[in-house]
Formats: structure tokens, sequence, C-alpha cells
């Protein structure tokens, strides 16, 4: 599997590609839309690893809490 960096690569060429032309012809409402496209695509991406991310710990946080020895939960250290 692709790392988060590497699937936000081409969005980010795409994007510095299609800012660079509105630079030029800032009224194509085609590039608008294709820009906000970009954006949303990014967005998406950066959700999808913070409910990966976030699930991940959650994962983390119970096995963390099933390797607590019975003894040490029971003396309430």
């Amino acid at each position: 599997m692709a790392s988060y960096k590497q699937k936000l690569y081409i969005p980010r060429k795409k994007l510095d590609i299609t800012q660079g032309q509105l630079q030029t012809s800032n009224l194509d409402q085609s590039l608008i839309e294709r820009e906000a496209k970009i954006l949303i695509e990014m967005k998406n991406g950066a959700t999808l690893k913070n409910l990966h991310s976030d699930k991940r710990q959650e994962q983390f946080g119970l096995n963390m809490m099933t390797q607590i020895p019975s003894t040490f939960m029971l003396s309430g250290r």
C-alpha cells in the first residue's frame, strides 16, 4: 500500500499546475472547478488517513489495556 505522502503527491502536482494556469486565466470556470475537485480529493485523502490513524490508536489502546497485569489494576496503582 502506498504511503499517505505518496498518495497525495499527484493531487498536489495537479493543484500546482492548475493554480499556475489560474494565475494567467483567473476567470476560466473549468480551471476553478478542477481546482475545487483536486482540493476535495486531497481533503478526502486526509480524512481517510485520519480515520485510519484513529482506528490504529484505538487498537493500540485496547491492546495496551489487555496487557496490564490484573494485580496492577486491583492494587489501584
